[in-house]
């Protein structure tokens, strides 16, 4: 299409992968353009073929890369596909080599940006609490958790949140899943550490930190951000907006450059100032679904 031979002129104009990279990481995430079918997206879910293996925390196994890489990436860009285009658009355009990272990390950003949309789908269709009707008491777990003060808090999404948090540090502490520890022995605690395993959009960004080196206050800030707006129904001040989006947006534009080997205070500035931007856009278009 149009759209395509036009980003693929502005690329081609940048020789290199970095800068290449940067164009597509910083200035690409505003762009919305109808690409459907290309000879990128033919061979979109193509893996680099070096014999580098996933070392997931479970028994100290190695994973074999090709077919779980394969799938697991596969499952990461049909999720970023469906939930966030603009940033598939942009990953259409990634080198090769970092686009694994890339969309591992796009799909933990959905991953963990669902929770409170999901819980509050799920609360507009439930019945009112009896704290709703001038009840509560004791057992009121929505007042404890602070429901009366408005957002998601509720415990479902705190939990979910929590998992990923754990997960995420596990794999930085280089921790077994499965390890012989008093916590350990608890069936609910060794259920939610196998689930770990299972889950495709970890797998990926476990592989993403290992082989980029991605900086885990990047990730933290991400995940303290999200779960203090489980709270948040509308913010009151734009510098709150503001910092949001600097918590969010450019965190995860900070750790997209790490995927390509840019790691300077030039480029992250820029990327701070564009995930502030588009922190407050994202703000506005979703003021009706907050309402």
């Amino acid at each position: 299409t149009n759209a395509m031979r036009m980003m693929r002129g502005l690329s081609s104009i940048l020789s290199p992968a970095a800068d290449r990279a940067r164009l597509v990481v910083v200035c690409g995430s505003t762009a919305r353009c109808a690409l459907q079918s290309s000879s990128t997206a033919a061979n979109f879910f193509h893996l680099p073929t070096s014999a580098s293996t996933i070392r997931y925390n479970s028994n100290d196994a190695h994973i074999s890369n090709t077919a779980q890489r394969q799938s697991d990436h596969k499952h990461c860009v049909e999720l970023v596909q469906t939930r966030d285009m603009e940033g598939y658009l942009c990953g259409l355009l990634m080198p090769s080599s970092s686009r694994e990272a890339y969309f591992a990390l796009r799909a933990f950003n959905v991953e963990i940006a669902s929770i409170k949309d999901a819980s509050k789908l799920i609360g507009g269709r439930s019945r009112p609490s009896p704290s709703s009707s001038g009840g509560g008491g004791p057992f009121d777990m929505d007042n404890e958790l602070g429901e009366s003060q408005g957002g998601d808090t509720t415990l479902p999404s705190r939990l979910r949140m929590q998992w990923w948090r754990d997960a995420i540090a596990d794999v930085y502490d280089n921790k077994s899943t499965d390890a012989a520890s008093p916590s350990s022995q608890d069936p609910i605690i060794r259920s939610l550490n196998s689930s770990r395993k299972f889950n495709p959009t970890l797998r990926s960004l476990t592989h993403a930190i290992e082989t980029h080196g991605l900086t885990y206050r990047f990730l933290r800030r991400i995940m303290e951000a999200r779960e203090e707006d489980l709270s948040i129904t509308q913010y009151e001040k734009r510098r709150d907006v503001a910092q949001y989006g600097e918590d969010t947006v450019s965190n995860l534009l900070y750790l997209s450059l790490e995927t390509v080997g840019v790691r300077d205070d030039e480029s992250d500035k820029v990327a701070s100032d564009i995930g502030v931007g588009l922190g407050v856009l994202t703000a506005l278009r979703s003021t009706a679904f907050r309402a």
